[in-house]
């Protein structure tokens, strides 16, 4: 096993983290020694972050699972998620997964993403379903000149089930990838306010040679846009398009 960081930004709503940790204590069999989750607060009441605190200390006396709680008074993703790796990560982290606060682990989503990881990886991402099982991502896929989620909204075709499938990427709200290609890529744009930073790097992975996988028997439910508008900005739209146009 290799050593993981998993990043949460979280602002409220302290039952969807809370739904989040507990699904990684009761499904997630990853070695405790070799897993830390950064909670990354971006402006939640003082009342809410001492919540907070308090549970974390609870899971790591009583489940040994390791958080760190870090403090930001913005939100933006990519930013974020930059600080976090470059300022806060054990130096010696090889893995990191980008977590929203609204995803909950239905089976042991994080190992089976770990080994399907190789040196010829760029991101790996897993079966992302809505509480009802009909799917909200399932990877990225390109159409008609847009980025869209395959099976999006429909239910998961038991044929694939148990494949691993290479694809145009994974959305950062659950997504795995390396140190490495993190440092070589320069982390996420920062430039980006809502959407399409996962976009970016994905296909920045692809343009290094890198696949890009999605694994079907790792589950998690996810709460679509439960921490940030769903729309993207004007400007996020318009630097995506910029950025294909160099590709």
């Amino acid at each position: 096993m290799k050593k993981l960081a998993i990043i949460v930004p979280t602002k409220g709503k302290i039952n969807l983290l809370i739904g989040l940790l507990n699904s990684i204590v009761y499904q997630s069999k990853y070695d405790r020694n070799l897993m830390t989750i950064y909670i990354a607060d971006t402006g939640s009441s003082d009342k809410e972050k001492d919540l907070i605190k308090y549970y974390l200390e609870r899971l790591k006396d009583e489940e040994n699972l390791n958080c760190v709680f870090i403090e930001y008074d913005y939100y933006n993703f990519a930013k974020i998620n930059n600080d976090v790796v470059k300022n806060h990560i054990d130096k010696d982290t090889e893995l990191i997964l980008l977590c929203n606060n609204d995803i909950e682990l239905v089976n042991d989503a994080i190992t089976l993403m770990v080994n399907e990881f190789d040196d010829m990886t760029g991101t790996i991402g897993a079966r992302l379903l809505f509480k009802n099982n009909v799917v909200q991502h399932c990877g990225m896929t390109i159409d008609g000149g847009q980025i869209k989620h395959l099976f999006y909204k429909r239910p998961f075709p038991k044929k694939y089930s148990d494949i691993t499938m290479k694809t145009f990427g994974n959305t950062g709200a659950f997504m795995l990838t390396s140190k490495k290609m993190w440092d070589e890529i320069g982390g996420l744009n920062e430039n980006y306010e809502r959407c399409f930073e996962d976009v970016e790097y994905n296909i920045t992975c692809m343009k290094k040679r890198k696949w890009n996988k999605t694994v079907f028997s790792a589950i998690c439910w996810h709460i679509e846009s439960a921490t940030r508008e769903k729309t993207p900005l004007e400007n996020d739209t318009k630097l995506l398009k910029e950025f294909f146009k160099k590709i």
